[in-house]
């Protein structure tokens, strides 16, 4: 089974591109692998509405893929991070287009 986070993004695609980029630059040791996130893109099809369930005006939306199962450990630690990154008025991370996975603490 794949394990996917769909980040719904209340910023620009430059600006969430700027803020992936930061965070492969630093923390490659979860971004480079075992987990990936895609480029950025402009919302297209129902984008919009399904981000609006989820609680965010999105303008934007990446993913961010677990290729190495056997480093889940770090994997709620790579989600908070990028919450801190993008900040939480900014953000919702959901698990696939299923469940909200709020900001930890």
């Amino acid at each position: 089974m794949a394990i996917d986070y769909a980040g719904h993004c209340g910023l620009s695609v430059p600006e969430a591109r700027k803020r992936i980029d930061r965070a492969r630059k630093d923390r490659p040791e979860w971004f480079d692998f075992p987990f990936r996130l895609t480029e950025p893109r402009a919302l297209k099809d129902f984008d919009a509405e399904i981000s609006r369930e989820f609680g965010i005006e999105a303008h934007s939306r990446f993913t961010l893929f677990v290729q190495d199962k056997e480093k889940l450990e770090s994997l709620e630690d790579a989600l908070d991070y990028l919450y801190a990154l993008f900040g939480p008025d900014n953000l919702v991370l959901t698990w696939g287009l299923d469940s909200i996975r709020p900001p930890r603490g």
